[in-house]
């Protein structure tokens, strides 16, 4: 595969996608809420500009390496590899039309003016088993349409989630290939202590090659093979849930299992706008970030980061600069740097005023007669 696009590659992908892409353009252009359409696309849209800006936009952004990829793939393969890889910005909010049945939707920053509508997320009940179908289409998102990509299960108890495709036949019974498993979710609350919260996914290589989980019985699903310690083909990222005001939620990625190797996969905060900043990298994909996501609105006490007020305007500014863990030192030591500077200043002025009262002491001394003295 190319390691870049060139403006050729992506005006001979434009060619090739506009018919493809067309209907799935304008149906999220119509149904998308008025007040969001001077400063959201689609990645379709996203996917025609041919500035050598845009090119290298949508090169590191997107990963694409084939000028024919589609909108699917790019949101559902893994977030391309480098040594000094950088995050991938998203925005996700809640649809606030639909309470009983909570809806999700994410959007790529593409940059500060313009974000692409991505996924959304639909809550529903099945034989008493709640799963939220994720799809590609803004307001249609049953298993019955083109748009539909996939859906997130979960347990009675919402502490334990499985990530599927858009196939609707689980071991393969009907079509001879059984669906996908493209990660589990698990939260875990002890007496002590705050919640965690591990995501498990199939193995992802530099190139984006998958391992593949597409279990035909029960015992093969990926949450099975993990519980019973068979990993060897997994990722496994780690977490802590800190539910509290201003709260972040990280995702820790150590596959060589080394003490200092963990890296920073996942980040997810509220902003002051009520909406949600979400960031991944490789090994995620944006469909398994959107599904971490909608997991966290859904279980009962990772919910409350929702529930709970956002994080003061200039935290949530440095959160979205990058290296949080970094920039928060940094203005841990600025703090602490000016805090000494200001005791050294008071310190310094008050020796000067003592320095002046004993000068002013001795020179009036100094001016008395000997005998008074």
């Amino acid at each position: 595969p190319n390691e870049s696009l060139t403006t050729d590659d992506l005006k001979r992908m434009r060619m090739s996608m506009t018919a493809k892409m067309e209907g799935e353009a304008s149906v999220q252009q119509q149904s998308a809420p008025q007040e969001m359409s001077t400063t959201t696309t689609s990645i379709s849209q996203a996917l025609t500009m041919t500035t050598p800006r845009s090119t290298k936009v949508m090169t590191e952004k997107f990963g694409i390496s084939q000028p024919d990829t589609d909108v699917r793939a790019i949101l559902v393969n893994p977030a391309k590899w480098a040594e000094d890889p950088q995050f991938v910005k998203t925005i996700v909010e809640r649809d606030p039309s639909s309470s009983l049945l909570p809806r999700f939707h994410m959007y790529m920053a593409l940059n500060e003016s313009y974000k692409a509508f991505a996924f959304s997320a639909s809550k529903g009940v099945v034989d008493s088993i709640i799963q939220y179908s994720i799809s590609l289409d803004h307001q249609d998102t049953s298993g019955a349409t083109p748009s539909f990509c996939g859906k997130l299960r979960c347990n009675t108890k919402g502490t334990e989630y499985a990530i599927y495709d858009d196939s609707n036949d689980p071991y393969g019974l009907r079509t001879g290939k059984p669906r996908r498993e493209l990660g589990m979710i698990s939260f875990k609350k002890k007496l002590l202590g705050p919640m965690t919260i591990e995501v498990v996914m199939p193995r992802v290589r530099k190139d984006g090659a998958c391992a593949q989980f597409r279990p035909t019985q029960p015992e093969e699903s990926m949450m099975r093979l993990y519980k019973a310690g068979r990993t060897e083909h997994m990722f496994i990222l780690r977490g802590v849930v800190n539910v509290a005001p201003g709260g972040m939620l990280e995702l820790n990625h150590n596959p060589s299992h080394s003490k200092d190797g963990a890296k920073v996969v996942f980040q997810a905060f509220k902003r002051p706008s009520g909406d949600w900043s979400v960031k991944y990298m490789h090994p995620l994909s944006c469909f398994q970030a959107f599904n971490i996501m909608t997991a966290i609105f859904n279980n009962p006490i990772a919910s409350g980061l929702d529930a709970l007020p956002a994080a003061e305007p200039l935290m949530a500014a440095i959160r979205e600069v990058g290296d949080v863990q970094t920039l928060e030192d940094s203005v841990t030591d600025c703090i602490e740097a000016t805090a000494e500077y200001q005791r050294a200043a008071e310190y310094h002025r008050a020796a000067e005023d003592r320095a002046a009262k004993m000068k002013d002491s001795m020179e009036w001394r100094a001016g008395l007669p000997a005998k008074e003295q």
